[in-house]
């Protein structure tokens, strides 16, 4: 079997697409933002849509935008019309309001440099600021009945030029390392090879800090048995921290196991710990399903399962096999 490493990475989740939008059913704006919500997610182009009604949650609704904002890879702002508004001094209306809360989200959104679509109804009151200079690009529309079509059409446009993806940009992403197997000597005349994990930050702009990594689990394919392993964090190349940095856009090597070749063979899974039972050595053939973890202040936990084989002198594969990539359906 071919000791090349495969350059698959890790399963890859979706975009989280934040939909900013009126919900007062008074003026119907629920249902066209269900609409929207229903053809961008995924049924539809892919994503996985927040839209605030169709989430049920015990924490604050407050905490639940802050984090679902933060969380988020693309924002799409809809600015409805409400009721007419007359200034002072005036006895003719002078446009719409629109709703508050949507445009304390678009705020946010701004902050946090979220690439963004906005539309906005013809007849709403046009705003001063900062706010208003941004959304001075949005789409405005007169139809609600043909918004969603209208919006779909946009964000389709994107994904094809490239410059949105259906694969989110708030995960850490696992791959094997493409050189792999170089020769190290160890005290005691012990002679390995090293085998590395890429971990690799796709964020824009968010940087991975306080990163450790562990083994999750070791299965031993040929029995279906998982090994017993010790929760321990693992070495990260080129440095004895067990917690560093991955810049945004950046990318570590994870010491994932080593083969030892002299004076025996055996491959040897190895964390950071001086204590020799959390040590796990095998001999002999061996094909393992071996998940890694790896935790950081800002990202959710990342995992990946790569499969090992050993001959019993030689690392003959280690992969990991990506899962479907989400896709969008044609116009």
């Amino acid at each position: 079997m071919s000791t090349e490493p495969s350059s698959a990475s890790q399963p890859t989740k979706r975009a989280k697409l934040f939909l900013s939008c009126g919900q007062n059913t008074d003026y119907h704006e629920r249902e066209t933002a269900k609409a929207i919500a229903e053809t961008l997610g995924v049924r539809g182009l892919g994503f996985e849509v927040f839209y605030a009604p169709d989430v049920q949650t015990t924490k604050s609704v407050v905490e639940t935008i802050f984090r679902e904002l933060r969380d988020a890879d693309y924002y799409v702002f809809i600015d409805f019309k409400r009721e007419k508004l007359t200034k002072p001094g005036k006895s003719k209306p002078d446009g719409h309001r629109g709703s508050l809360f949507t445009h304390q989200e678009f705020a946010i959104a701004c902050f946090l440099g979220l690439p963004m679509i906005s539309f906005q109804e013809k007849g709403v009151e046009p705003l001063q600021g900062i706010v208003g200079a941004v959304l001075a690009n949005s789409t405005p529309f007169g139809d609600r009945e043909h918004l969603a079509r209208i919006i779909r059409s946009t964000v389709f446009e994107k994904l094809e030029t490239g410059e949105w993806c259906l694969e989110s940009g708030n995960q850490l992403q696992m791959s094997v390392t493409p050189q792999n197997g170089d020769l190290a000597d160890w005290a005691g005349g012990i002679k390995v090879l090293h085998y590395h994990i890429r971990i690799q930050n796709p964020h824009r702009q968010r940087p991975a800090t306080s990163c450790f990594a562990y083994i999750q689990r070791i299965t031993d394919k040929l029995n279906g048995e998982d090994l017993p392993i010790y929760t321990c964090e693992l070495k990260w190349e080129g440095t004895p921290l067990q917690g560093i940095r991955i810049g945004p856009g950046g990318m570590r090597g994870l010491d994932a196991f080593v083969a030892q070749t002299a004076p025996d063979h055996s491959l040897v899974f190895k964390p950071c710990t001086d204590a020799v039972n959390h040590i796990v050595q095998l001999t002999g053939p061996h094909q393992l399903q071996v998940t890694y973890v790896v935790t950081s202040n800002e990202f959710p936990d990342t995992t990946g399962t790569f499969e090992i084989d050993y001959d019993g002198t030689r690392v003959t594969r280690f992969e990991i096999s990506p899962a479907p990539r989400p896709k969008y359906s044609a116009r």
